[in-house]
């Protein structure tokens, strides 16, 4: 997709090829469109004009021994015959794939994070802590997957998560922003805790805003250093919780993955505004001024003062997870 690889999945079993593109999100009408066409390529066996041959499915990465992986994951699922569809994330600077896998029978049997990069360790290495955090807490309003297998970054390999596949009946949210899941983001937050500045200054969060603030607006800058931010309650938050994250059984139970961004104590907002963001997706001029009206009515319509330092934390936060999502905010902060 725009010269970008998409999936990788063995060319000799039609079914397991189809097994392969269902596990692909359709969280946008661009996504949903590129796997309706490929199934249907995939069904009539004319996908061979859309895609390339290669011997290993981990392009750029040849050093990774795809091969040795696979069998290591083999025997601690004591699973014969594993059939892998490797996944690369949209965004191409980010180092790592994605792999999910599946039985002979094309049964999903486990999903794996990949990562090729110091930086994405230890976003995953904080994404294993928080699900077996979750595990052991009894969940009642959400689901994440069980961790099967971490493998921590070191001097000689990059980290791997294996976790447990999410249901195939799971669907993702109507992208609208009604379907929000208040219960879940109560039970996500737990107990809060107000920010005083000396713990301000220790959040990482925080040190990640100031490093990235003389590259952003001033007006914003400015109003939010300024500000008391002493009373600003603070939770636990899952950092990206937005659309392509969540999905719905049919029966109705949620399943909440993608833990990498979690924190401890995060602006009471955070979830909220990324939530909205991705109801939104504005892409055209037309929309992003839409995007930044509904944003002020959404967010900015109280009068209350200490709610809008609530929000401008939130947006400081979202600035080191989406930057370029964040600046549509903070670049155009002079007209809220």
């Amino acid at each position: 997709m725009s010269g970008k690889p998409v999936f990788a999945v063995p060319s000799h079993s039609r079914s397991a090829r189809l097994a392969g593109i269902a596990r692909y999100q359709p969280v946008s009408l661009k996504r949903s469109i590129y796997r309706s066409v490929m199934q249907a390529a995939i069904f009539i066996g004319v996908d061979r004009f859309l895609c390339s041959r290669v011997e290993n499915p981990v392009i750029n990465h040849q050093d990774f021994d795809f091969s040795s992986w696979l069998q290591r994951v083999e025997e601690k699922l004591n699973i014969s015959g594993l059939v892998a569809s490797v996944f690369w994330p949209p965004q191409v600077e980010r180092g790592r794939i994605y792999v999910h896998l599946f039985d002979s029978k094309n049964t999903p049997v486990g999903f794996a994070k990949i990562s090729f990069a110091d930086s994405d360790d230890a976003s995953l290495a904080n994404e294993a802590q928080r699900l077996k955090e979750f595990a052991d807490s009894g969940l009642s309003s959400f689901r994440v997957p069980r961790v099967i297998d971490f493998q921590p970054g070191s001097p000689d390999q990059h980290a791997v998560l294996l976790v447990e596949p999410i249901p195939v009946n799971a669907k993702p949210l109507k992208a609208q922003f009604s379907s929000f899941p208040t219960q879940c983001i109560d039970e996500i937050h737990g107990q809060h805790a107000d920010l005083g500045d000396p713990e301000l200054e220790s959040l990482p969060w925080w040190n990640h805003y100031l490093q990235l603030r003389d590259t952003l607006n001033p007006k914003f800058v400015d109003e939010l250093g300024k500000t008391h931010t002493e009373q600003s309650p603070c939770y636990r938050i899952h950092g990206d919780f937005g659309i392509p994250n969540i999905v719905k059984e049919p029966a109705g139970e949620l399943w909440v993955f993608d833990w990498e961004e979690c924190c401890d104590m995060g602006p009471i907002l955070t979830d909220e505004l990324s939530f909205f963001w991705s109801t939104h997706r504005p892409k055209s001029p037309s929309d992003r001024q839409i995007f930044l009206a509904r944003f002020k009515e959404h967010f900015l319509s109280n009068d209350d003062p200490r709610h809008r330092i609530n929000v401008m934390l939130a947006v400081a936060f979202y600035s080191t997870v989406n930057p370029q999502r964040a600046d549509l905010i903070i670049s155009n902060w002079d007209q809220f």
